[in-house]
């Protein structure tokens, strides 16, 4: 599939590169394959060039004889040869530096362009360089829309261009993976659980030094090393992430249930990441200052060192970590699900502080932009967001907060976060917060702000359908649960071979 162009353009240039075919077959071919064909030496002109003696029939006596066996001439194959109109076609497209047009030539002839080599064609290599990001996205975003068929086209095009480039080798098993993983499915009928957690402790010397935060970090986060163990002990457990839209679909009369289909001895699940701002409180703990995008389109984590340095990585947080599990297990995910990422506004989003009080800022617009870049990018990877209010202030965690209070925090975040990120369609409640159907509090986000689902904190607790919305409740994995409530997690994974052993140093 061609990324860019007219559709004249494209119609022109296919009708260019098929003359191109016919003039090749042409050149190829030739007339016919015959031994006296014009031009071509019969078998006796042949050998008399080469001095070998010509055999001359001899009479003998007529002899019944066998007849001969059958036999079956190969075809000649043709061999390519350099194709004029399309070298033409190339080089004036590189000319022009229109690298859209000048990849597509390339995918549509590249046999014959690699016969001759890239190095014929001078800015060869900067077109796909410059073209390479869109078309990598474009097949992460028919992977996250489920056209696995025309996403794995498109990757077999680019790995023509990087054979050996690792970001394609991780989605070349990962994608066809998940194009035939139905095949066999049964549905689910049971709950679905849902588990969360916090950005990550990744420096566990500059989180537990006993100074004031200490206690807070221990309570309400897990490390980095216990997240991945939970992983491994999730895949083996046969659990797989889901998208939560899969539970449901948007109609004129509101929600339904949709049957949630599972490869066989699959058990669902749905991960969430609370917080991922990146508070001003954090910076002095080893967290990370943003997340950025990579070279190689990974939404990775911005560090920074005790010494002021500042590191570009890939194992900051639970983003870039689950997003390489994925591509290592692609049997942990359903069609490349990976999770909800609940997001506050009054310090902005993913380290980029886009709150109303910073709008005067010089840089604020940059900082906007650079924050819808890295929200598409989640994305285009298989992350979904939800509101987690815009204040996260504790007159949130009464279900009785007052109303006008409540209706503020929700249409600020509509206002200022929403417009960065999306259609969101999910709240997941501050400080786990329930409502009641007929609390007006749940009726507003509902009816008014058009959530349809709401999430709040229950341990098993299984989900439930409410008037207009999805019921789904969520189970702490945090230091408490894998320290003082071990067996609300037993159902998931064993938190005594999970728990990190930096905690009690």
């Amino acid at each position: 599939m061609r990324i860019g162009g007219s559709r004249a353009q494209r119609r022109r240039t296919a009708g260019w590169l098929a003359a191109a075919g016919l003039i090749l077959v042409a050149l190829t071919v030739g007339p016919t394959i015959g031994d006296n064909a014009p031009g071509r030496a019969s078998s006796a002109e042949a050998a008399a060039a080469a001095g070998t003696p010509t055999p001359t029939s001899t009479a003998v006596a007529s002899t019944p004889t066998a007849p001969p066996e059958p036999t079956t001439t190969p075809t000649p194959i043709p061999t390519p040869r350099p194709d004029p109109l399309t070298w033409a076609l190339l080089e004036r497209a590189l000319a022009d530096r229109d690298w859209t047009e000048a990849t597509f030539i390339y995918d549509e002839a590249h046999e014959l362009i690699e016969e001759r080599g890239r190095a014929a064609f001078p800015n060869l290599e900067l077109a796909m360089a410059e073209t390479y990001p869109d078309r990598l996205r474009r097949v992460d975003q028919l992977t996250t829309a489920r056209d696995f068929d025309d996403a794995i086209a498109e990757l077999d095009r680019l790995l023509r261009w990087y054979p050996g480039r690792p970001a394609l080798l991780d989605r070349h098993g990962a994608i066809r993976h998940w194009a035939n993983q139905l095949d066999g499915a049964v549905e689910w009928t049971d709950s679905v659980p849902h588990l969360f957690i916090h950005s990550l402790i990744t420096d566990t010397d500059r989180v537990f030094d006993g100074d004031y935060s200490d206690a807070g970090y221990r309570l309400f986060m897990i490390t980095q090393l216990e997240f991945e163990r939970a992983l491994e002990q999730l895949y083996a457990n046969d659990y797989l992430l889901v998208d939560v839209h899969d539970l449901y679909r948007v109609t004129e009369a509101g929600i339904e249930a949709t049957p949630l289909l599972l490869p066989a001895g699959k058990r669902p699940l749905v991960l969430s990441i609370d917080d991922v701002s990146y508070y001003d409180y954090m910076a002095p703990d080893g967290f990370p200052d943003r997340l950025e995008i990579d070279s190689e389109l990974n939404v990775a984590t911005v560090m920074t060192d005790v010494d002021g340095t500042e590191r570009l990585t890939l194992d900051g947080d639970a983003m870039p970590i689950l997003d390489r599990f994925v591509w290592d297990h692609p049997e942990f995910s359903l069609g490349g699900a990976k999770g909800i990422i609940a997001l506050t506004g009054y310090e902005g989003v993913f380290g980029y502080d886009i709150s109303i009080d910073q709008v005067d800022e010089p840089d604020f617009a940059q900082r906007r932009t650079a924050a819808e870049q890295v929200a598409t990018r989640l994305r285009e990877l298989g992350w979904d967001f939800a509101s987690h209010s815009y204040t996260h202030d504790d007159a949130l965690r009464s279900p009785n907060v007052a109303y006008g209070r409540f209706v503020y925090d929700s249409d600020r975040w509509n206002e200022d976060i929403k417009p960065v990120l999306g259609d969101v369609d999910l709240y997941i409640s501050p400080f786990g917060f329930d409502l009641g159907e007929t609390n007006q509090r749940l009726r507003y986000l509902v009816d008014q702000m058009g959530f349809n689902a709401f999430m709040p904190i229950s341990h098993n607790t299984d989900m439930s359908w409410g008037d207009g919305y999805l019921r789904m409740y969520r189970t702490a994995l945090d230091g408490y649960m894998l320290g003082q409530a071990p067996h609300l997690l037993a159902a998931f994974l064993d938190a005594e071979t999970v728990i990190d052993e930096a905690r009690f140093r």
